[in-house]
């Protein structure tokens, strides 16, 4: 090889750049790990090492991982002296703001990249070039035996009308009066979310003043709030919540944090981690699950009404349809043994590093697809 060429083994095949995103750095370990273990050869970079490869040109071949919309500092200079070969894009929440990214012709050949069926099912038949990568990307750190009787819950809520302002203050207080009835047929187990997702488009259903999305995000901030009332008032000495908004709602609360360690604490000292569902999503898998499982915590997950999660039957055993239900697993956990409330999230535990191994050998694979696409055009 003379001087100046690079043998194609030794191009990195998959630049990730440094992001704000902490979940962006879980994704990046991640991809490092499942390189190992198979025969696809890509190099994960960082900022200190993409900068000096850029420098002295040796990316040509390489496709760009990159997350939410804009370009990051790193990603601009890196641009400077490089045009990667395909570009995969994280997008966290909804479809909208992704078709609205690829209806720019210039975005139109990037791949996105959803952690979510729901999201990617709607960007598919919108014919977005779409990869669905489970969300299991949180490290995992060995389970410890805890025997503190607490059960914890960390997130937001918003049950004001505030959402529904837009269409005016009597349709506003109708439709807060419907998300709560829908929110009630939930927790009661009539109804899944999925189901009222697809309720709220159902043919022969009354059209909404408001964006379904909107509404649906109300009835999962009610559904949150509602399972909080129900534990708190079966165990109101061992419920410890994280959250401004549940201070303003009258519960006793800690402060909203940000700093991720501590989450991670609570998730490692509670007897029981509660998950109430996300905002976003109806998947099982999401950064919060994530998180949980990653440290083995007790989790107690409220099932949305979609597929139970095939690839863990301990997992599906510790999520509930109904309030009363998530009560039973609560008490279950409670006056369970430490040893074996460690040994059953252990096995979860297990069932999700096969998953995070399999998510980033998925996304390895779908940038070499990429690649490979392109020097075939």
């Amino acid at each position: 090889m003379t001087a100046g060429q690079v043998d194609r083994a030794e191009v990195p095949q998959l630049v990730v750049l440094p992001n704000w995103r902490a979940e962006v750095a879980d994704i990046a370990r991640t991809l490092r790990d499942a390189e190992r273990t198979g025969p696809i050869s890509m190099a994960v970079l960082g900022r200190s090492r993409a900068m000096a490869l850029s420098t002295i040109g040796r990316l040509g071949d390489a496709a760009l991982l990159v997350s939410d919309l804009g370009t990051t500092r790193a990603e601009r200079l890196l641009r400077r002296t490089w045009s990667p070969k395909a570009v995969l894009r994280l997008w966290w929440n909804y479809a909208d703001e992704v078709l609205e990214h690829q209806a720019d012709a210039a975005n139109g050949q990037e791949v996105a990249v959803s952690f979510f069926d729901d999201v990617g099912d709607e960007l598919g038949r919108a014919g977005v070039d779409v990869v669905v990568v489970p969300y299991a990307f949180t490290a995992t750190t060995p389970v410890e035996r805890t025997t503190e009787l607490t059960i914890g819950y960390t997130g937001e809520v918003d049950v004001s009308e505030t959402c529904f302002a837009p269409a005016g203050p009597k349709a506003a207080v109708e439709l807060s009066e419907r998300a709560w009835s829908e929110a009630r047929d939930v927790v009661t187990g009539r109804r899944s979310l999925v189901e009222v997702d697809v309720g709220l488009d159902a043919p022969g259903s009354a059209p909404l003043p408001i964006a379904q999305r909107t509404m649906l995000w109300a009835v999962r901030n009610r559904v949150r709030f509602l399972l909080v009332e129900q534990v708190a008032a079966a165990h109101p000495a061992h419920l410890n919540l994280r959250g401004n908004d549940w201070r303003v709602a009258g519960f006793e609360a800690s402060r909203t944090t940000f700093r991720r360690r501590v989450r991670m604490q609570d998730y490692r000292t509670h007897r029981v981690s509660l998950d109430l569902g996300s905002k976003s999503t109806h998947a099982a898998l999401y950064p919060r699950t994530a998180d949980i499982m990653a440290v083995g915590g007790g989790l107690v997950q409220m099932a949305s009404g979609g597929p139970p999660p095939s690839w863990s039957e301990t997992l599906g055993a510790r999520r509930a349809g109904s309030g009363d239900a998530l009560l039973a697993l609560v008490d279950r956990l409670l006056s369970a043994s430490a040893d074996a409330v460690a040994a059953e999230s252990a096995e979860i535990q297990r069932d999700y590093a096969a998953v995070r191994t399999a998510a980033g050998r998925l996304l390895l694979e779908t940038a070499a697809r990429c690649r490979d696409h392109e020097d075939q055009h």
